[in-house]
């Protein structure tokens, strides 16, 4: 367990993630562009802005689904997908309060052991880019077995493109009357999820023997930026 004994009350930061991604912040440009990424062979920036609209247009998503702050999930990257769906859908459900299993490497024969010790609610991967890639053969049956093992346990398994709408969200205009601090489901997240809530759970590389978890909470991800920010690090 990755956490913090500070009080962050005590440090110039904020409450919690989604109070980090929506509130207006003295020291932060609000212009600023938050990630630099690709999908496919596009280079592409990703505003704060940009990913305000990501985000809360997928919180809704997530509450139309029945999934809710605190829940734990699976999400499955396997390395040859673009890392800008990754990291967008990622901030998405650690902001809204889930708790994310990240694995470094997706091991098959472990995903059933992870649904049972984090009592795993659904899985999302990227299922759909990775049959549309040429080659690949053995990703792509990994995305068969994962799929698969979330059936034999009893959970939903979500394509993050298919099922969601998290490619249109990153290339969409962007109404002009957004206002996140205006909706509803924005503003339930804001007030029912907290720093003490754990928001991560990543794996060891598993080089030396059975990989281990390491869970992190979202006040020891705060108390990081507040580290950073003292040292002019933003």
């Amino acid at each position: 367990m990755i956490k913090s004994d500070g009080d962050i009350g005590a440090k110039p930061v904020v409450k919690n993630l989604a109070y980090l991604l929506f509130k207006k912040l003295l020291h932060r440009d609000e212009k600023s562009d938050i990630i630099w990424s690709h999908y496919d062979d596009e280079f592409i920036k990703i505003s704060l802005k940009r990913l305000r609209y990501i985000s809360a247009s997928l919180y809704k998503e997530f509450k139309s689904r029945g999934i809710k702050p605190g829940d734990s999930v699976i999400l499955a990257d396997l390395m040859v997908n673009n890392v800008s769906l990754i990291a967008v859908f990622f901030i998405a459900l650690v902001s809204y309060g889930c708790r994310v299993m990240l694995p470094m490497w997706v091991e098959t024969n472990e995903i059933s052991n992870w649904i049972k010790m984090i009592n795993c609610k659904c899985i999302f991967a990227p299922r759909a880019e990775i049959n549309r890639l040429k080659g690949y053969g053995r990703e792509k049956q990994i995305i068969e077995m994962i799929k698969d093992t979330a059936m034999e346990n009893n959970i939903p398994f979500y394509d993050i493109e298919k099922d969601f709408g998290t490619k249109n969200y990153l290339f969409d205009i962007i109404p002009e009357k957004f206002s996140p601090l205006e909706d509803e489901v924005v503003k339930e997240v804001l007030d029912d999820t907290n720093a003490d809530m754990e928001m991560a759970i990543f794996t060891t590389s598993g080089t030396t023997g059975r990989s281990k978890l390491l869970v992190y909470t979202q006040k020891a991800y705060l108390n990081t930026i507040a580290a950073h920010e003292a040292s002019d690090l933003y």
